[in-house]
């Protein structure tokens, strides 16, 4: 570090280890899902990843051929990473959108250590400004990050507080242009894990809030949602080796609808299949096929629908 200063180590330190998230915060439209803090710099890949260029090739849903030839392309994804595995470039080509072809580039912008966000700005294929955002610490514990404006985005200013150990536990997001402010406070487990997150809104009749409860591997057991005192739904996962099962309850309209999904997963923590069931039955069974690099990342993926190809998908990665 730069600094020596007990104060400036810990503010530079909760910087970095925090910056992942408001990236990904930026990234992904500002998720609400606080567990987003999890997500490790360069998105799960592993080795020290430079370049990852994405491609897919589907496959119509009457087509009932295994035949390459009927497939078509889908999109085209790059993205880029400095040598702190931050990312710096998220490009998209979207061919086969219905409406109109969705061509854009998210540029991240850093401080002089590559590691704190500073900026991130969306431009249109002609190079013109779709969005921009600007990242601001208020203090050691809050950072605001800020719309700039652009076309057809809402502007927004989002204040973000942490508490002691770095971790999020109170948001706060103003509409410029309204004026209407939504609030999200977190709770934690004595362990670190997330206990809590209560939505507030100027909008909303009633607050809603969802809990967490884990088993003695840190995993999600059960989860909650509550709008006021009523119970929107409850998830209950289940584990067994490499498969985990998601039961689902929900509660509208005085009826109870069961949902869920039986995961089964490779070494690499990949899915190789998925069962869906709902209302009405079992869907069927996708299952994946994987081809894997040195580094352990995947380089190709085909997908199955009961046993049928529907996808092809190619990730080619560079490395530092």
């Amino acid at each position: 570090m730069p600094c020596n200063h007990r104060l400036s180590y810990r503010f530079t330190s909760v910087k970095t280890l925090l910056s992942v998230y408001f990236l990904t915060l930026c990234f992904l439209s500002f998720s609400q899902d606080n567990r987003q803090l999890q997500r490790p710099a360069n998105h799960g890949f592993k080795g020290p990843v430079k370049k990852v260029h994405c491609t897919s090739k589907h496959k119509e849903v009457w087509d009932q051929n295994n035949n390459f030839e009927n497939m078509f392309v889908g999109a085209e994804k790059i993205l880029e990473y400095n040598e702190k595995g931050f990312l710096t470039k998220f490009y998209i080509n979207n061919h086969n959108r219905q409406s109109a072809p969705l061509v854009k580039s998210d540029l991240f912008f850093y401080d002089e250590t590559d590691t704190i966000p500073m900026k991130n700005i969306t431009l249109n294929a002609t190079g013109d400004t779709l969005r921009a955002i600007q990242y601001e610490w208020k203090s050691e514990n809050e950072l605001w990050t800020t719309d700039l404006g652009g076309h057809d985005y809402q502007r927004h200013i989002y204040k973000n507080h942490f508490d002691s150990l770095g971790r999020v536990d109170y948001r706060e997001i103003e509409h410029i242009n309204s004026g209407n402010i939504r609030s999200h406070t977190y709770t934690y487990h004595p362990n670190g894990l997330l206990k809590s997150e209560l939505y507030q809104s100027s909008e909303a009749y009633q607050n809603e809030i969802i809990t967490y409860r884990y088993d003695s591997l840190r995993r999600v057991v059960t989860e909650r949602k509550k709008e006021g005192d009523f119970l929107v739904f409850e998830r209950i996962y289940s584990y067994e080796g490499q498969t985990i099962k998601m039961e689902s309850q929900s509660y509208r309209n005085n009826r109870t609808t069961k949902r869920g999904w039986i995961k089964q997963l490779d070494e690499h923590g990949n899915e190789t299949s998925y069962t869906y069931f709902g209302i009405s039955g079992k869907d069927p069974e996708v299952t994946y096929r994987y081809w894997y690099d040195n580094h352990g990342n995947w380089t190709k993926r085909y997908m199955y629908v009961a046993g049928i190809i529907r996808s092809v998908d190619y990730q080619w990665f560079t490395y530092y």
